[in-house]
């Protein structure tokens, strides 16, 4: 039984500054990240308040809060080519790269190329 895709046209769009953007279902993306590898990820049963806090004060939409509080990885873990950061991890990309997240996009990983993992709010 495998997961069901939305059309490609459905999930993507070029920004003004021609950045492809996806947007992303949180439960698809759950399904995907448990369902990815034979190693499961391991997820911090609560995650580390430093990470709360700094959620807390983003001022972004409650569904995406939620979303990066389930995303509380002990390490880093990696779906096909792109890596999904540790909460510690993902405080400290979006800090040293504050104009991304000023430009509305949170980094949550990478792909091997250097490019950023981040999720528009």
């Amino acid at each position: 039984m495998g997961l069901e895709l939305p059309a490609p046209a459905e999930c993507f769009r070029l920004s003004a500054s021609h950045v492809l953007i996806m947007r992303i279902d949180f439960d698809l993306f759950k399904k995907t990240i448990l369902s990815a590898n034979d190693d499961q990820p391991v997820f911090y049963d609560s995650p580390p308040v430093e990470y709360i806090n700094w959620i807390a004060g983003l001022g972004i939409p409650v569904e995406l809060k939620d979303f990066l509080r389930y995303l509380s990885l002990l390490s880093e873990y990696g779906i096909g080519t792109v890596t999904i950061f540790t909460p510690h991890q993902i405080i400290e990309e979006n800090k040293e790269f504050q104009f991304i997240f000023q430009a509305g996009f949170i980094i949550i990983g990478s792909a091997p190329n250097g490019d950023m993992l981040a999720i528009e709010y």
